[in-house]
């Protein structure tokens, strides 16, 4: 249709276009798309569930024996307890722990304290496997004695597995990182239901964002977000399923380091995100919808710009010829 055309027909039909107009805009205002979300928060808790084809390992590190050096040589022991099945069979552990397909792990660590991680396999089989290192001292010529890191094999954990990671406080102090990948189902956060207790971990702050690729690109655009409070819960989801359940992979990260909590970050594609507020049982579904996608995509504002430019020359053309 070419302009000539649309110029005739807004002249003929000037007020039924926009009304029409008005009733697609509210129907696309009302109209959840796939979106990309964007989570950023601080929080105590979280919660993943692994899926299958994606390997989730996480490495333990050793204890610090020198707060002035991270990377110090003395670094020999673990501190990281692990009992499976109600039975501890690590207690200075340093080493990898994978996760099979379909395991539960909450993570917790509340304030500045200890990372506490509980896993139990929804099948009943094994969460997964953990292979340690130990550390033997080798004599080289020229240097000395030095230690030397070697990866023991793979060892079969139960259906229920804790891992409590001790003297983390002491880690974090002689300026070290942690990093734990996420891959799964990604949760953050619970409901403060039980706030006689004298500690309960929860969701602290944070933003969720709405991301969008730009019409005819490969560019994102933010089509909106949203502010996470204290004692809030989020997850991602579509019709009928979580964003993993639909199909759609969710990747993220935590850091751990002097701060208190934990920093996660992770992206998730899905219609839209469930935000449940502190003291509401029902909570937001945050979403972008088409008409956001017109309202922010600057691609789409050009393209409706010039729509609109001809639309109202022509009604001012219609006007003047009356």
């Amino acid at each position: 249709m070419n302009v000539d055309k649309v110029i005739e027909l807004v002249k003929r039909f000037g007020a039924t276009i926009v009304a029409a107009l008005l009733f697609v805009a509210f129907l696309l205002s009302s109209l959840a798309i796939k979106t990309t979300f964007q989570v950023d928060a601080v929080t105590e808790i979280a919660k993943l569930r692994t899926q299958p084809g994606a390997e989730v390992a996480w490495f333990f590190p050793p204890r610090i024996e020198n707060e002035s050096n991270c990377l110090a040589a003395d670094h020999i022991e673990g501190m990281t307890t692990i009992r499976s099945d109600g039975v501890e069979i690590e207690k200075s552990f340093m080493g990898s722990l994978t996760f099979n397909a379909g395991v539960s792990v909450l993570l917790l660590r509340e304030g500045k304290g200890q990372l506490r991680a509980l896993a139990r396999s929804e099948a009943g089989d094994s969460v997964g496997t953990i292979k340690a290192l130990h550390v033997e001292r080798v004599q080289l010529v020229g240097v000395g004695e030095v230690p030397v890191q070697k990866e023991s094999g793979a060892r079969s954990l139960g259906k229920e597995v804790e891992v409590e990671v001790l003297g983390l406080s002491q880690y974090l102090k002689a300026g070290c990182t942690w990093l734990l990948q996420l891959d799964g189902q990604i949760d953050l956060g619970q409901e403060a239901v039980n706030a006689t207790q004298v500690s309960v971990p929860l969701l602290v702050s944070g933003k969720v964002k709405m991301l969008s690729r730009t019409l005819g690109a490969e560019n994102f655009f933010e089509a909106g977000s949203i502010d996470l409070s204290l004692g809030d819960s989020v997850s991602v989801e579509s019709t009928g399923a979580t964003a993993v359940e639909s199909g759609q992979p969710i990747r993220g990260l935590v850091r751990l380091d002097e701060q208190p909590a934990m920093h996660v970050i992770y992206r998730a594609v899905g219609q839209w995100a469930q935000v449940r507020r502190a003291g509401s049982p029902d909570g937001d579904r945050v979403s972008a919808s088409l008409l956001n996608r017109i309202m922010q995509d600057p691609q789409a504002q050009r393209t409706w710009s010039a729509f609109l430019a001809i639309a109202v020359g022509a009604l001012a053309w219609r006007k003047k010829g009356k």
